[in-house]
């Protein structure tokens, strides 16, 4: 539908930041953040979703030096140099 209203921008990524906040106080890394795991619920708040590459704080480390994960349009740039 094209771009949204700056103020309703502003409270779709307040409120995506609220998640990550509290993601991240129990030790939750999502690490594939992109539209496409975002989707709304019947009050339109937004729900973060797809945690399959997500990983605890002070867990073993499954992912091998050198492995891409995500999705490469929505990588950084070094990630995949």
């Amino acid at each position: 539908e094209g771009p949204l209203p700056p103020l309703e921008a502003c409270r779709l990524f307040a409120a995506l930041a609220r998640a990550l906040e509290h993601l991240h106080a129990h030790g939750v890394l999502h690490r594939d953040l992109k539209p496409h795991n975002i989707v709304f619920g019947a009050d339109g708040a937004p729900k973060l979703m797809d945690f399959g590459l997500a990983t605890l704080r002070g867990a073993e480390r499954l992912t091998a030096t050198g492995a891409f994960l995500g999705t490469p349009s929505y990588m950084a740039p070094e990630q995949v140099d």
